[in-house]
């Protein structure tokens, strides 16, 4: 047993012991075992997450991956269907149904499955494609052109896809259009081979797929710990997911929400910039940047933040509405913090963006700006005290 193997198993334990009555360290100590390989074990812990709770969708779910692993697609496609009609939005069940469906032949009933899946995840690359698939054993050619294109849609660089495509606009009569789409399959294809020549030839990517599963149970791990009140636990899961996949979103999020809920500003800071070099093109975590370091008082540092978020996010406020803001609480640049309130409130036109423009128009000397943007944030939203009094103590008495 490997090192990494030994750290999960003793995390796995520990919530046993820890949390004796649930039923989520049971399934969780499944998923581990299945991860390994271990489906025997998988199995007899999915029974006993499921004496605790019959209703648990994630364990039936878990119990069809197993079923998978031992090449039983019969036994897996009936523990998904249970999966399903516990929780019909349960992620990560639709497609894998499905594709034991097309293998036992049950073409119709996977369109079914696929349809209700996309309305869950519309974005699913994977899911269209499989439509595709679906539609063209079912000989439907124009809707399995249509799912090929929006995988395609979604996903540019979806080899299999093209494959699709060119297949059946062949049989649609499309000659030219399937030239063109099997030529693009092609060129994907010996790109494809390329990678997977690197990936045999690195004996780490075994250790780094076990890696990944040993990081997703160390989050959900947390998240237990985080419910039942052990910050600190769960912190130090989360930290040791990031270590182990240092571009892992998802437990530095959860550790965001965990040093803000307590006012650890600096713990805060560090993750929200660590975030920002992980996916640079995303606007919210310089947002978030930027606001942690305005409460701060660190108004230089937050200015950059917002400007790169106006930079990312042209077609939103939330840039505009933190240098606004910035500039007011500084007192600097007052005309360049209307100039940021104005853009923000023709970008949406919310109430907490007119009541920004409402303070800019005041600094700067335009009473009737400031009191027609405060009265409009009042309309806006009637309901808040703060916005009504301030409207009341502005506006002029009879």
């Amino acid at each position: 047993m490997g090192a990494l193997e030994q750290e999960v198993f003793r995390v796995a334990e520990r919530l046993l012991k820890d949390f004796p009555n649930e039923a989520a360290p049971l399934l969780l100590m499944a998923n581990v075992h299945a991860v390994f390989g271990n489906t025997t074990e998988a199995k007899e812990y999915c029974r006993r997450s499921l004496e605790r709770d019959p209703r648990r969708a994630e364990a039936y779910n878990s119990l069809g991956v197993v079923a998978l692993l031992e090449g039983s697609f019969e036994t897996a496609a009936d523990m998904w269907r249970k999966a399903l009609q516990i929780n019909p939005r349960i992620a990560g069940v639709h497609e894998p149904l499905a594709r034991a469906l097309l293998n036992l032949g049950k073409t119709d009933e996977a369109v079914e499955v696929l349809q209700e899946g996309i309305k869950t995840s519309p974005e699913s690359s994977d899911s269209h494609f499989l439509l595709g698939q679906a539609y063209l054993q079912l000989k439907a050619y124009e809707k399995a052109k249509q799912a090929y294109e929006k995988a395609i849609e979604i996903r540019h660089d979806y080899t299999l896809a093209y494959y699709g495509l060119a297949t059946v606009c062949a049989r649609l009569g499309e000659r030219d259009r399937a030239k063109e789409y099997g030529k693009k399959f092609r060129e994907l294809k010996r790109t494809d081979v390329d990678v997977l020549r690197e990936e045999r030839r690195d004996p780490g990517n075994d250790l780094d797929a076990v890696r990944r599963q040993v990081v997703r149970t160390f989050i959900e791990a947390g998240g237990m710990y985080r419910a039942a009140g052990f910050l600190w636990s769960a912190e130090k899961l989360w930290l040791r997911a990031a270590v182990l996949d240092q571009a892992n979103v998802s437990c530095r999020l959860k550790l965001a929400a965990l040093y803000q809920q307590t006012r650890r500003e600096q713990d805060t800071i560090r993750v929200y910039q660590q975030l920002a070099k992980i996916d640079p093109q995303e606007a919210k975590y310089p947002m978030y940047l930027g606001m942690m370091l305005a409460r701060m008082e660190k108004l230089d540092a937050a200015e950059q933040a917002f400007e790169q978020v106006v930079q990312l996010a042209p077609e939103r406020s939330w840039g505009h509405q933190g240098l606004a803001q910035v500039y007011l609480r500084s007192d600097d640049k007052l005309a360049e913090a209307k100039t940021h309130a104005q853009t923000a409130v023709r970008l949406e036109p919310v109430a907490s963006n007119y009541y920004i423009l409402s303070r800019a128009c005041e600094k700067t000397g335009d009473a009737a700006g400031a009191l027609a943007a405060l009265e409009r944030t009042v309309e806006l939203e009637p309901g808040n005290r703060k916005y009504r009094q301030e409207y009341e103590l502005l506006k002029p008495s009879n």
